[in-house]
């Protein structure tokens, strides 16, 4: 994603490329295996319509097991982004607590209600998605995050959509 925009990682971008999704069968094991308990976090996801949106978080994914029920990494630093339409989704004063959901069963996850959430396997199905207005992140407009001008939802909750590739990267 970062080699389209024309952004190498290496010691002087301030990038460390950790996880690539294609590269790893969009697993969310290999995700974990390899992002969690690292600092300063960025994830960059290509949508399928073509949207470019991700996270950033300087706590990090929270290393441990836990399959179905979520605990969080406070981060009242973290926030949402859409290079699409080039907006910052920040996190709410009060639902810093919440910034980054923690669940061995899927990607990454953002916000107590999962305001930005990848699935396991995310490129073949639409189970991600985006809340059309944010639990945590101040997010009023779930379909532009995706830079779409779609007027129609498909709930009037979330936004699914598919998931072409995403990328992890450490920053500092």
């Amino acid at each position: 994603i970062l080699a389209k925009q024309n952004v190498h990682c290496n010691r002087l971008s301030g990038l460390r490329l950790l996880f690539r999704a294609d590269e790893h069968d969009f697993g969310a094991k290999p995700f974990h295996a390899m992002c969690d308990g690292v600092p300063c976090i960025v994830v960059l996801v290509h949508s399928s319509s073509d949207g470019i949106l991700g996270a950033c978080t300087f706590s990090g994914f929270a290393k441990g097991k836990r399959l179905l029920s979520p605990w969080f990494s406070e981060d009242g630093k973290a926030f949402l982004f859409s290079l699409s339409n080039e907006t910052i989704y920040h996190i709410a004063d009060d639902e810093a607590e919440y910034a980054v959901a923690n669940v061995s069963k899927h990607g990454p996850a953002f916000g107590g209600g999962y305001d930005l959430f990848l699935s396991d396997g995310c490129n073949s199905s639409r189970d991600s998605y985006i809340k059309v207005s944010g639990d945590a992140y101040c997010i009023s407009d779930g379909p532009s995050f995706l830079g779409s001008t779609l007027t129609a939802w498909e709930s009037s909750i979330k936004y699914n959509f598919g998931v072409k590739n995403y990328e992890v990267f450490q920053f500092w």
